[in-house]
C-alpha cells in the first residue's frame, strides 16, 4: 500500500513539472496566472506528502492542512479562464443571474445528498469532510458545465487552452464525486475505490492539461487588412458622395 501511495504521488510530480516546464516554453505563465500558481502549489505540496507518506497520521494531517489552500487556488485558477473567454458577458446582468442559479442549484443538490445520503460508517469529522469536499467539486463541475455549455451556444471557436484547463478541473471534479459518492452509499465496503478514485480524478486531469500544452495553438485566419484593399473600399463608399458635390446646381 505505501508503495502505491508512493506511486500516486511520484507520477503527479513528475507531471506537475512538465505542466510548469510547458507553461514557461509556451510563455503562457503570466496569461494563467493562477493556474500556474495552483500547479506550483501542488508540486510543492505533492513533494511534502511524499515525504511524509511513511506516517499515516503525518499524511492525513498534512493533507487536510494544505488543502485549505488547494481549494482556493483552484476556484482562482478556474475564474481566470472563465473571464478569459467570458469577461464581457460576466457584467451583465442576465450572465450573473444564470451563473449564481447555478451554483444554487450545485449548493442545494450537494446539500441534499449530505443530508439524505451522508457517509456511511464515518465519524463526524470523517463525514463532514467527504460533504464538504463533495460540495466543492460540485460547484467545480457545475461551473464546467456552464463553461461549455456557453461556449457551444456561443459558437466560440477559439481559448482552447482556457478550455483546456476548465476541462481538466471538471474531469477531476466529477471523477472525484464518484468517489465520495461509493463512500457515502457504500460506506467502507469499497474502501479502495473511494480512497483512489480522487487520485484517478487529478491524475486525469494533469494528463488533460499537458496533452492540451502539447497541442499545437490553432490559429485564426487573419483578415485581409492590406492598404489596396482599405483604398478601394473607401473609395466604393466615397463615390457617392463624390458625384453629388461634383453635381451642378
Amino acid at each position: 500500500m505505501r508503495t502505491l501511495t508512493a506511486l500516486s504521488l511520484v507520477i503527479p510530480i513528475a507531471l506537475q513539472i512538465c505542466i510548469l516546464a510547458l507553461l514557461l516554453r509556451l510563455r503562457m505563465q503570466r496569461r494563467f496566472l493562477w493556474f500556474s500558481t495552483y500547479i506550483s502549489y501542488e508540486l510543492v505540496t505533492s513533494a511534502l506528502k511524499l515525504a511524509v507518506s511513511g506516517s499515516p497520521g503525518t499524511y492525513f494531517r498534512v493533507y487536510w492542512t494544505t488543502e485549505i489552500i488547494d481549494v482556493l487556488l483552484t476556484f482562482a485558477a478556474v475564474r481566470e479562464s472563465f473571464l478569459h473567454v467570458f469577461w464581457q458577458e460576466a457584467r451583465l446582468r442576465w450572465f450573473r443571474w444564470i451563473f449564481w442559479t447555478c451554483m444554487t442549484i450545485a449548493l442545494a443538490y450537494a446539500g441534499w445528498k449530505a443530508w439524505a445520503y451522508p457517509p456511511a460508517q464515518a465519524g463526524r469529522l470523517i463525514a463532514l469532510i467527504v460533504d464538504l469536499e463533495f460540495t466543492f467539486d460540485c460547484i467545480i463541475a457545475v461551473i464546467g458545465l456552464l463553461y461549455f455549455a456557453l461556449i457551444a451556444l456561443s459558437g466560440i471557436t477559439e481559448h482552447h487552452r482556457e478550455s483546456g484547463i476548465i476541462f481538466g478541473f471538471g474531469i477531476n471534479a466529477t471523477v472525484a464525486m464518484a468517489g465520495f459518492l461509493t463512500r457515502s452509499v457504500f460506506g467502507i465496503r469499497f474502501r479502495s475505490l473511494s480512497e483512489w478514485l480522487p487520485a484517478l480524478a487529478y491524475l486525469l486531469a494533469e494528463v488533460t492539461w499537458v496533452v492540451e500544452l502539447l497541442r499545437p495553438r490553432r490559429t485564426v485566419a487573419e483578415p485581409d487588412v492590406s492598404l489596396e484593399r482599405i483604398s478601394n473600399a473607401l473609395d466604393s463608399y466615397l463615390d457617392p458622395f463624390r458625384k453629388y458635390i461634383g453635381r451642378k446646381p
